[in-house]
């Protein structure tokens, strides 16, 4: 399938490609999940697996980045982070 003239979201290969930048493709990461019936965790950890060297890049990176740059959540105690 591929993205259709409106811009919004389609399935794309057993994948969920977004729509063209500045369109309302569901405004967030959770809406889509909703949408999906799916997780948030299952998402972004089949994305990365699935990005060339399991990392994210680009707009990917992007996103990611800015969703925690904005975060005011802390971080649980005991979590196990793992750095590059």
């Amino acid at each position: 399938m591929r993205q259709d003239a409106a811009g919004a979201g389609v399935w794309r290969d057993f994948s969920w490609q977004t729509g063209q930048a500045q369109q309302p493709d569901p405004a967030s990461l959770h809406t889509l999940v909703q949408h999906l019936g799916t997780d948030s965790e299952a998402i972004v950890r089949l994305t990365a697996e699935k990005n060339a060297n399991g990392m994210f890049t680009g707009p990917g990176s992007d996103y990611i980045n800015g969703v925690f740059s904005r975060s005011q959540v802390v971080l649980p105690a005991g979590l196990t982070l793992h750095i590059k």
